[in-house]
């Protein structure tokens, strides 16, 4: 199941163009932040429906045994993206774009709404619980 899935996300990546080979300077922050902006109906349509979740490394993560190839795109690129910006961020500051990851993970999961899939730093998947 698991892995039919990335098995079928890798192939959209590698239709996009490499995966997260382009490098960082080839796009501006700005134009990365718009376009990120731009999806965000999108993926909290995704998050909200229980499809995809937040995974501890700061990328978007597939939730459900089937996804149409239209809505994995969305997926692949929204990630291809947050590799781009962290790549940018740990450029400036001088820290593995792995770490930078991580630190927007912990910033995703504290901001994340009620109900959405999150994995905590171990590793484990939750739905996000109502604030009380």
């Amino acid at each position: 199941m698991k892995m039919k899935r990335s098995l079928t996300l890798l192939s959209l990546v590698v239709a996009l163009g490499g995966g997260f080979s382009a490098t960082a300077q080839e796009f501006s922050l700005r134009e990365l932040q718009e376009r990120m902006r731009q999806r965000i109906p999108q993926i909290n349509e995704l998050k909200e429906g229980g499809v995809v979740g937040e995974n501890n490394q700061g990328y978007l993560e597939v939730r459900v045994e089937r996804i149409s190839e239209q809505r994995g795109k969305l997926v692949v690129e929204e990630n291809l993206d947050r590799r781009r910006v962290y790549t940018l961020i740990g450029r400036q500051q001088n820290a593995p774009v792995e770490l930078v990851g991580r630190r927007r993970a912990r910033q995703i999961y504290e901001s994340a709404a009620p109900g959405v899939w999150v994995q905590n730093p171990d590793g484990e998947w939750l739905r996000k619980p109502a604030e009380e």
